[in-house]
């Protein structure tokens, strides 16, 4: 019921936006020749573009600059990204472009305050919004007298501006992940989904002030609430709990971790689940499945060279391929990458030394 509502709010206000909108336009289109109303409908659609990447840009440097305010480093910034999708049919599975309007990804650099920090660098992101939103309607609305080709250039950014902000203000769950206002609600409320980003967070916090996966406090990753199989933030957590099992060497409950990562594949991206494929080969060189462990090499074709990556692909060269030297170099790049989060690279180079040791003992 409240969704219904929600999608309601949203067309009766972009529908009375469009409407106004066009009213205005029309005064202006009354009497002009061809020449005037073709001009007047570029100006239109380059607006309308303006307006899109003005509305974005300003979003997320909302929860930019309130993040680096609040101690957040800045780790990636988008606008209007594509990027591949698995779609499983059942029978097969297929690649999809999937678009977004933008983003930001920020990580939180102090144990202090997280909940109360991250709800106003959400909270940020939504004024941003609201400012450019008033400033398109003022211009919309109150400057009719300006050069009719800058009045037309600014038409659509009030349907923009609004389309934009409702979309983040609107409590709702897409694909897993929650609207800004969603998040703002969930940790208002004390939502499951919610507690679940805290943990996380938390985590992620001490992985980047360097504390080993297995150091960190059990309860985080495992006293948390159970969400459904196409949570965002319920595979980031997996994804924490298999780090956390390699640290420990439980590489059994690791494997068992990765399996039950497979159910999240509706909400991956081709490279995250090339990155799980090449984790699971991992597993199966430790199982001394090397059969298994090729054809599961082959899906991992779309993952990025990261540590990890080079690390499991110098066991692939050793165990699977039995060229030492080759699992040597990809040890040797692996041992120059540091990954943002440090504790990350405890786990990592704890393994790359393991196989070093192996390789060297061989060799003597």
């Amino acid at each position: 019921m409240k969704k219904i509502l929600y999608n309601f709010i949203f067309f009766v206000l972009v529908a009375g936006s469009v409407v106004l909108t066009v009213i205005n336009l029309y005064s202006y289109m009354q009497g002009a020749d061809t020449v005037k109303v073709v001009l007047g409908l570029l100006c239109i659609a380059g607006g309308a573009v303006a307006a899109l990447v003005i509305c974005i840009t300003a979003h997320e440097l909302g929860h930019i600059l309130a993040g680096i305010f609040l101690g957040f480093k800045v780790v990636s910034f988008r606008i209007l990204k594509k990027e591949k999708v698995l779609i499983d049919s059942g029978d097969k599975t297929t690649l999809k472009n999937n678009y977004s309007y933008g983003g930001c990804e920020l990580l939180n650099t102090k144990e202090k305050g997280i909940a109360g920090r991250f709800l106003a660098v959400t909270a940020a992101g939504l004024l941003f919004s609201f400012v450019v939103l008033g400033a398109y309607m003022y211009a919309n609305i109150f400057l009719k007298a300006i050069n009719p080709y800058v009045y037309f250039s600014l038409s659509m950014g009030m349907t923009i501006s609004l389309y934009i902000f409702l979309a983040s203000f609107l409590p709702a769950d897409i694909k897993g992940s929650h609207t800004d206002g969603g998040i703002i609600l969930g940790l208002t409320t004390k939502k499951d989904y919610a507690a679940v980003l805290i943990n996380l967070i938390k985590i992620q916090t001490k992985l980047y002030l360097g504390t080993a996966p297995s150091k960190i406090d059990k309860k985080l990753y495992f006293n948390v609430p159970l969400l459904s199989d196409d949570h965002i933030s319920m595979m980031q957590l997996y994804n924490l709990r298999h780090l956390y099992y390699l640290d420990k060497k439980d590489f059994e409950a690791a494997a068992k971790t990765n399996q039950r990562l497979k159910y999240f594949s509706d909400i991956m991206t081709y490279e995250e689940a090339a990155k799980l494929s090449l984790s699971i080969v991992f597993d199966n060189i430790l199982q001394k499945d090397y059969l298994l462990a090729k054809e599961n090499y082959l899906l991992s074709a779309g993952a990025f060279e990261d540590k990890t990556a080079l690390r499991i692909k110098a066991y692939y060269n050793y165990y699977v391929l039995n060229d030492k030297q080759g699992a040597v170099n990809f040890l040797d790049r692996a041992k120059k990458l540091k990954s943002v989060l440090s504790g990350i690279d405890i786990t990592e180079n704890n393994l790359i030394d393991e196989l070093l040791s192996k390789i060297e003992n061989s060799s003597n």
